[in-house]
């Protein structure tokens, strides 16, 4: 008995400590990404007092201090989302949803944001109704972060399939793209905070690396499951999985 005490007692320390370096290594990652925009927000009003110019330049250096100010409260929303949910305080509403209907209008929604860029998004209507149990803003979230994160990574001409299909009695939702892909050993990372898929080559990428685990996040919480299949330059295919609701 006190043996297996101790063993009990050993596993409940082991992941108290787990839990404490994650929240230092959330802490150190998320300052790191908030000093990046201060820095350039303080070297952008520097350069405004000590360099006064003309009305135009001026006008100039204002609206790029507003992007980083923007760019700054974005992060700043993800973070505190992100840490508000790994502490549990984010309550979910259940509602009968359609997932092919909502993934449809949200494909539509954000089609001009894909064509700026060049890039081809399209979705798959669903055969029949597929329904699922869940909150519908944050299913609406979880979408919005799949498809955003692949216009981000498919370079200009390549293309975007989003589709919604029923398989037994879970509703399948997939993102398919034509981008830069993952390389095998980033695989198992991909849903970190922070994580970026290939810093070297998503350089002019915008964006922290908080989208997918936050995604993550939204599929555990409404018991499904979610999986990504990708190689190098040949685009990635993320999977999400989630009961069907019952009838």
């Amino acid at each position: 008995e006190i043996r297996g005490l101790a063993r009990s007692f050993n596993a409940m320390t082991a992941q108290i400590a787990g839990l404490v370096e994650r929240q230092r290594s959330f802490a150190g990652d998320a300052s790191h990404q908030l000093r990046t925009p201060l820095t350039a927000l303080r070297g952008e009003v520097e350069m405004a007092i000590r360099q006064p110019g003309s009305a135009e330049d001026v006008g100039r250096r204002f609206a790029s201090q507003l992007e980083e100010i923007d760019k700054l409260k974005r992060l700043i929303d993800q973070v505190l989302t992100l840490a508000r949910a790994e502490a549990g305080e984010i309550r979910l509403t259940r509602e009968s949803i359609d997932l092919g209907q909502l993934a449809g209008s949200l494909v539509d929604q954000l089609e001009p944001v894909a064509q700026a860029k060049g890039v081809a998004l399209h979705s798959e209507p669903a055969l029949a109704p597929v329904v699922v149990g869940g909150d519908p803003n944050w299913l609406e979230r979880l979408i919005l972060n799949l498809v955003d994160n692949a216009i981000k990574f498919t370079p200009e001409g390549g293309a975007i399939t989003v589709s919604v299909s029923r398989e037994a009695n879970t509703a399948r939702l997939t993102v398919r793209d034509t981008g830069i892909g993952i390389t095998p050993e980033r695989m198992p990372h991909i849903f970190e905070r922070f994580f970026r898929a290939d810093p070297a080559r998503s350089s002019g990428v915008e964006g922290v690396g908080l989208g997918l685990s936050l995604a993550k996040w939204i599929v555990d919480r409404h018991h499904g499951r979610i999986a990504v299949d990708s190689q190098p330059g040949q685009g990635s295919t993320f999977s999400v999985f989630l009961p069907l609701a019952a009838d």
